[in-house]
């Protein structure tokens, strides 16, 4: 690879895949569905105040109301649900976790899509 194209996979991809979105697994117990698209953002903790990301141990995930389906049943989310991401070549496991003032998960306000707390595990 190229210097350009190291710079583009380190730092525009990362941006594209927050705004557009990217392809999970959604996973209770043994069952799951794949490519699930969701959108997702860092809390702020884990941007330094160079805008460089730092270790990614939370992520927040935007995945809309009809999507949300493991096996074949639509659902809403459970705390320890597990949502499954491809970071940089390898697959990261997400639990379904509250943090320390806000919920595992809620509606976002339109109410079709949720918003998902998750801890990296």
């Amino acid at each position: 690879m190229s210097q350009l194209d190291d710079y583009f996979q380190a730092y525009a991809t990362p941006t594209l895949q927050h705004w557009f979105g990217v392809k999970v697994t959604l996973q209770r117990g043994p069952r799951q569905t794949t490519d699930v698209t969701a959108t997702w953002l860092r809390p702020p903790d884990e941007i330094d105040p160079e805008g460089m990301p730092l270790k990614i141990t939370h992520r927040v995930y935007r995945i809309a109301v009809s999507a949300y389906v493991i096996g074949s049943t639509g659902t809403e989310p459970k705390r320890d649900d597990l949502i499954k991401e491809t970071i940089g070549g390898n697959e990261c496991s997400f639990a379904v976790l509250p943090n320390d003032r806000l919920p595992a998960f809620e509606l976002d306000g339109d109410g079709l899509h949720w918003i998902i707390r998750t801890k990296r595990i």
